[in-house]
């Protein structure tokens, strides 16, 4: 066989048109627009616009996303080929997916039991609204929707999640119907989802450092500048005669706290090796292996706030700086073994051994088939929190002072997976010195599925099928994560399982 070399090369462009709406009940913020009231020493700017038909939709087009593509396919000989390949791809951004409609057309009344951070009360059951309830202004208030109030919206930014991949390849063929396929694979993603959304966080210079703050002085109340120009009765916060004081030095003051949609701004890499062994079906077997040893370093482990159900979380201790927040990423899984097989068992008609028995033996005998699913993996990082912490920004993370892992069985650890005294409260309004994720892992997962068939031939083409399933055939626990706010009661104790118990059904198909 002549060696050959085959080269692909391709561009891809994507385009997506963002989402409007039929009666234009979208909002997003302005935050350059200057605000329609006029405070003397604050340039206030932000605004809540609308869409309308010039402007169909709250978000930008991103007009940028090309996907160049290169690969290669050589065929050293027979039995060995070596393939490689590169290229950008996009995922969907949050311009083009489903959304509700503007803040301003489905706004929530949350009941305002305090206006001074606990200090007093303000509302009860029995009067929970007692500055009137907020219902849906629309748009006809214009650029003055919602001044005085906490609002949330998103802004026009928008770009698609982008991810660099590459790989490369051996395959080899080595007799008995089988193969071996030695790859490494990389990515990296860029503009990827930050589920952090605040816009108008306290900055750092104001809480933390020789001339900040203490946090009496940012809740005392000092003279309000709003007084008689914000007069909305549900402006609870800044309408009055006097203010706390933190809230003059967050962006938009003129608000009570602003959330948005950033632009997406995590980022990941990954790297890792992949090890394939495959046996064509032949003989009665068929036999599928695959290792993966792998790293992944990220900003945030979440692909979207509607996707936590997939795994991954992300508390940002620090959410103004994400360099102190890259750690091992809670989807990084550094070794994982997956296995299947199918053999059927060579009795009865048909197969190597009793070929030749009557039909009321090969009854019995013939017709057996037994598969299995069998996986090892590594746990998931494990991320730990602070009960109780106290940030202005952000969820603080405790101090990390020693080795936080265990020896011993998990079934020895069970009510302390954690070492306690690696861990201690740092003080109020402090970072925490625990990275987003530790050196240490939630139990691994360990599980077998197999199923055991029979089959019975009635005549040409008709034949009679039971299925004997198991799920976790060998009944073996698999734990849960511990829970991981240090403080906590719980702190470290495994109390569940993510597999349940040994799960059997029995099946029965006829087929013509």
């Amino acid at each position: 066989m002549s060696r050959k070399l085959t080269i692909n090369l391709g561009l891809r462009y994507e385009f997506e048109i963002p989402r409007t709406e039929v009666l234009d009940r979208y909002s997003y913020w302005d935050l350059d627009a200057k605000s329609p009231i006029s405070v003397p020493g604050y340039n206030l700017k932000g605004v809540m616009k609308f869409v309308d038909n010039n402007t169909p939709s709250p978000f930008d087009r991103d007009m940028n996303n090309f996907a160049p593509r290169l690969g290669f396919a050589y065929a050293a000989n027979s039995k060995t080929s070596i393939r490689a390949g590169a290229g950008v791809f996009y995922s969907l951004s949050r311009a083009t997916v489903s959304g509700h409609t503007g803040a301003a057309f489905n706004t929530n009344a949350s009941v305002p039991w305090s206006l001074d951070s606990g200090a007093t009360r303000n509302a009860t059951l029995s009067n929970p609204y007692p500055q009137g309830i907020l219902t849906p202004p629309g748009s006809s208030q214009g650029d003055s929707t919602f001044l005085g109030l906490g609002v949330g919206t998103i802004t026009r930014q928008n770009s698609n999640p982008q991810m660099y991949s590459w790989n490369l390849s051996v395959q080899r063929e080595i007799g008995w119907n089988s193969i071996v396929e030695v790859n490494y694979t990389g990515s990296r993603g860029v503009h990827l989802y930050s589920p952090y959304t605040s816009l108008s966080p306290l900055a750092l210079q104001y809480w933390m450092g020789p001339n900040a703050y203490t946090r009496n002085q940012l809740q005392a109340a000092v003279d309000n500048p709003f007084y008689g120009i914000i007069t909305d009765p549900k402006a609870t916060n800044l309408n009055g005669k006097t203010i706390q004081q933190y809230r003059l030095f967050r962006n938009m003051p003129q608000y009570d706290g602003v959330s948005g949609a950033e632009p997406n701004s995590a980022d990941s890499i990954y790297n890792a090796m992949q090890i394939k062994l495959e046996k064509r079906f032949s003989k009665g077997l068929a036999l599928l292996a695959h290792y993966t040893w792998a790293k992944m370093i990220d900003d945030a482990s979440v692909t979207s706030g509607n996707l936590t159900w997939l795994g991954g979380t992300t508390s940002f201790q620090n959410p103004l700086d994400y360099k102190l927040e890259r750690a091992l990423s809670q989807n990084d899984v550094p070794h994982r073994f997956v296995a299947t097989a199918d053999w059927q068992v060579p009795f009865g008609h048909g197969r190597a051994f009793g070929g030749n028995v009557n039909r009321l033996v090969d009854g019995i005998i013939g017709g057996w088939e037994l598969s299995g699913f069998f996986t090892l993996q590594s746990g998931f990082p494990i991320q730990v929190s602070q009960s109780g912490g106290t940030l202005w920004n952000g969820t603080q993370r405790p101090n990390l002072i020693g080795d936080p892992a265990t020896s011993g069985s998990i079934y020895d650890r069970l009510n302390g997976y954690f070492n306690q005294n690696s861990f201690s409260r740092p003080a109020p309004d402090t970072f925490g010195t625990a990275a987003r994720t530790l050196g240490i892992r939630g139990p691994k997962f360990n599980t077998l599925d197999m199923a055991l068939l029979k089959s019975w031939r009635v005549r040409e083409g008709h034949r009679f099928e039971f299925r004997l399933e198991a799920s976790n055939a060998r009944n073996h626990p698999v734990f849960s994560d511990p829970p991981n706010s240090y403080g906590a009661g719980n702190f470290g104790v495994i109390s569940g399982t993510k597999v349940g118990a040994r799960s059997v059904q029995f099946g029965f198909k006829y087929y013509f």
